[in-house]
């Protein structure tokens, strides 16, 4: 099942990724969040100026941090919606 997720996910890309120039980008330089606490953790704001120092964020500079975003499909939205 997660092959055939992640070759439709590749397809699209491939298929979108090609578009004209004129559409609107999807950037990820907002509203991240970290946890040091694994996947299920507690998550904290980040800002994206401070992802060159996220070693300082787990003790003696060594371990996992988990990262995640949030962001808007636009017009993506209509096309898996049915």
């Amino acid at each position: 099942m997660k092959g055939k997720f992640f070759t439709l996910l590749i397809l699209c890309f491939l298929s979108f990724s090609c578009g004209s120039k004129n559409q609107p980008r999807i950037t990820l330089d907002s509203n991240w969040e970290y946890s040091t606490e694994g996947i299920d953790g507690t998550y904290h704001p980040i800002d994206i100026k401070d992802f060159s120092r996220l070693s300082t964020f787990v003790n003696n500079k060594k371990g996992y941090i988990w990262l995640k975003t949030y962001f808007d499909l636009g017009i993506f939205v209509d096309i898996f919606s049915t």
